[in-house]
């Protein structure tokens, strides 16, 4: 019977201490029942049965060999998101790279270069260089009867149909914070439409 009323009492002190939203009195029941220290009077402070003035968890002078310590909030954890990064685009002509790089295959050795053109466009060691193309490399070639505008504008129809089917958008958020190499800057460039994909998708 002592027990079950002892129960009782510890769910009322609870359920007031939750209504009452004060988390110190919570602890400070959870704290008692722990230690079998229900029964008896009330304490003049916290109000709690079978604890005195000198013994109460919440008197800072309290004789009490385990006081209540306060207890840490948990961080809530934040959602991971890839941060964005000053991602350019760069001409990769030697006038452009040099004294840093002697030419473009040495340019793409360095890990925060991405080289985003067409293959076979430069001789190195007598070979032309690259050897393969970039998967973001313009295949609509300006010329005569092809305007750069309309080059570009037919590119990023492409390029974005290219990222839906081709499951290359995890490539695509591998340029985050990379020097894009192609030949026209500082002209308009299929670099500056993968600048605005990318941003577009580091934005979600």
């Amino acid at each position: 019977m002592y027990k079950l009323q002892k129960h009782f009492f510890l769910g009322i002190q609870l359920y007031w201490s939750s209504v009452m939203e004060n988390d110190n009195y919570y602890f400070l029941h959870m704290y008692m029942y722990n230690n079998n220290q229900y029964g008896g009077g009330l304490c003049s402070i916290c109000n709690a049965p079978g604890v005195n003035k000198s013994t109460c968890p919440l008197n800072p002078n309290s004789i009490n060999p385990k006081p209540i310590k306060p207890i840490k909030p948990i961080k809530p954890i934040k959602q991971i998101k890839q941060i964005k990064q000053i991602t350019s685009v760069v001409n990769v002509k030697v006038k452009y790279i040099r004294p840093q790089f002697q030419n473009l295959k040495e340019w793409t050795q360095d890990p925060n270069n991405v080289y985003i053109g067409r293959p076979g466009i430069v001789f190195i060691d007598k070979e032309r260089f690259p050897k393969k193309g970039s998967i973001w490399a313009n295949p609509f070639k300006v010329s005569v009867k092809l305007t750069r505008k309309d080059s570009l504008e037919k590119y990023e129809i492409y390029i974005r149909e290219k990222i839906e089917t081709e499951a290359v958008y995890k490539e695509l958020l591998q340029l985050n914070g990379k020097n894009l190499g192609c030949w026209c800057k500082p002209e308009e460039c299929h670099g500056d439409i993968l600048l605005k994909i990318l941003k577009e998708a580091l934005d979600k």
